[in-house]
């Protein structure tokens, strides 16, 4: 592997897709019944990183795919540009068609993305927040305290990023672009 570092994982369906036996030891796994017309991602999400324990938090969606070197960059931003937030990529979001997903998912080689960049769609232009990234927990429990509400999709990354800079932390990106899997679409995924 690229990292030494904790991952959780947390399954929010109608009913649990992954066994058990798929995830590897050093992986904390847990699955909630949720049969809700909505999917609340940002709630659930606030709620895993109130449990962290650890003094940073990366959050990725579970189709959005960064390299590790921008990944390793994005967290040394934290610890040496003291920075409160930061992006593995700069702001471009390509979307993958099904085919290229597939031959990552067996190979998990991102130069199947990258050599076919100029055929693939970038979702939003060069302004993209959300998807994946990595926060410093101390700078984002002074933007949202642990008593307050996130319930909805509304609390999305661009309102995080707006709110750290009304209060003057520093965001960082990494260079290089985050690339979207394709997968079917379902209800919840016009929401951001």
């Amino acid at each position: 592997g690229y990292f030494k570092t904790n991952i959780r994982i947390l399954e929010i369906d109608d009913e649990q897709h992954i066994a058990d036996y798929e995830i590897d030891n050093n992986i904390s796994y847990s699955f909630l019944q949720d049969s809700e017309d909505i999917f609340k991602r940002k709630h659930f999400e606030h709620k895993m990183i109130l449990e962290a324990e650890t003094p940073y938090v990366a959050v990725f969606d579970t189709d959005a795919i960064a390299s590790p070197g921008q990944i390793l960059d994005a967290v040394n931003s934290l610890h040496s540009e003291d920075a409160a937030m930061s992006f593995p990529y700069d702001r471009r979001y390509y979307s993958c068609d099904a085919v290229l997903s597939k031959i990552f998912k067996k190979t998990h080689d991102i130069k199947i993305f990258e050599d076919y960049l100029t055929n693939l769609h970038l979702k939003s232009g060069h302004s993209h927040s959300g998807g994946a990234y990595i926060i410093n927990k101390v700078k984002y429990l002074e933007v949202y305290n642990k008593k307050e509400s996130v319930i909805d999709n509304a609390y999305d990354c661009f309102t995080l990023v707006k709110r750290m800079e009304v209060l003057n932390m520093k965001i960082y990106y990494s260079t290089g672009p985050l690339f979207h899997l394709w997968h079917p679409k379902s209800k919840n995924s016009s929401f951001p």
